[in-house]
């Protein structure tokens, strides 16, 4: 009988002991297998790019700008990170579309060729924003190109005037 407690001890022992090594697995590769179950797949940049100027190169005031590159999204991201006034979390997407040039799949690049204040007054502009998904209904869209006197903007439209904190800063 003694032997019988022996080997049940031992059984319980060793069974603790796996049990002990698995929690110790799961909890350092959960991180990792979460991150891999829940990530977002990506496209490379050049793609969405590609799309962009594809679609909106015959746009009346699209056509008269140049079109957009994957360099000058990646400086306009580097740019605003800094002081980019949102989550943590959306940082990190703009920063990781600079780190490896990809995006989130369903990141969007489009452009705003105008727009109507409520009084009536219409602009012509050229606003190139490139939007990412941060949650389950919400977003954030960070400016890439903001011209606001394009080459198609009809004679006589009055200028637009912006506040400062609204301007993109100029480039380097």
């Amino acid at each position: 009988m003694a032997t019988s407690l022996k080997r049940r001890f031992r059984f319980r022992v060793r069974a603790f002991l796996y049990i002990v090594a698995l929690i110790a697995l799961l909890l350092a590769f959960a991180p990792r297998i979460y991150e891999w179950y829940y990530a977002v797949p990506t496209i490379p940049l050049a793609d969405l790019v590609a799309s962009f100027n594809a679609q909106y190169g015959a746009e009346p005031v699209g056509k008269y700008e140049p079109p957009v590159t994957e360099a000058e999204i990646v400086a306009a991201i580097k740019q605003q990170l800094p002081s980019l006034p949102a989550a943590p979390r959306t940082a990190a997407i703009y920063s990781s579309i600079v780190q490896s040039k990809r995006a989130p799949q369903d990141a969007r690049l489009y452009a705003m060729s105008g727009f109507q204040l409520k009084d009536g007054t219409e602009y012509t502009v050229w606003w190139i924003n490139l939007d990412v998904v941060t949650g389950k209904n919400s977003g954030f869209g960070l400016r890439i190109r903001e011209n606001n006197a394009p080459v198609a903007k009809p004679k006589g439209e009055p200028k637009l005037k912006l506040p400062a904190a609204n301007r993109l800063p100029k480039p380097p």
